[in-house]
């Protein structure tokens, strides 16, 4: 298996572009995109910015546009069958405090999950979400280490009483990009 590591701005369309290119350059037309560029604000809603709107919805949403729109592109000229993933969120669906404009994306991404489906499935494109609950990541390890209250909260609302890993994630985005699940498109599958 070959892979290549890239940095760029995914809200960046010409970095994206760039990125995609090289790909395909050195790899061919990828058959598989995972949406996982992601960030999280904690602010008070009445602190909260355009600065960090752009930032934070710019990331999650219109980053996981733009990679998706590179991504089909090239499927629908490449005539390959292709699979989108989201890495979308329990916040799309159970809110959190001081986390609006998190929530906001990531309710956006699932809702773009289910639009692009739709729109993509005539070229065989299928794309679907997983929303994972808690799981503990260098973005989010240091928020809960320093926050008992939220960590003991979290765990009382976890049926399987622990946090996630990024691992418990893995099995979920590699079944819903295989050949297991081809009549699978427009679901978000949640995690926790």
């Amino acid at each position: 298996t070959s892979f290549l590591a890239f940095v760029m701005d995914v809200q960046e369309r010409s970095a994206v572009e760039k990125v995609f290119d090289e790909v395909e350059e050195r790899l061919g037309v990828p058959d598989v995109l995972v949406n996982a560029a992601g960030i999280i604000g904690r602010s008070p809603f009445l602190e909260e910015t355009d600065k960090d709107w752009d930032r934070i919805v710019g990331t999650n949403l219109k980053g996981a546009w733009i990679c998706s729109q590179a991504f089909s592109r090239r499927i629908v000229t490449s005539k390959k069958k292709g699979s989108i993933v989201n890495i979308g969120s329990i916040t799309a669906e159970i809110c959190d405090v001081n986390q609006v404009l998190y929530a906001t994306s990531k309710g956006g991404l699932k809702t773009l999950t289910k639009a692009m489906a739709i729109s993509l499935a005539p070229y065989k494109i299928r794309v679907n979400a997983v929303g994972p609950g808690t799981i503990v990541t260098d973005l989010n390890r240091q928020f809960f280490v320093d926050n008992h209250e939220v960590l003991k909260r979290r765990y009382g609302r976890t049926p399987l009483g622990r946090m996630g890993t990024p691992e418990d994630v893995v099995g979920t985005v590699l079944f819903l990009t295989s050949e297991l699940a081809t009549y699978i498109t427009g679901i978000t599958v949640y995690i926790d």
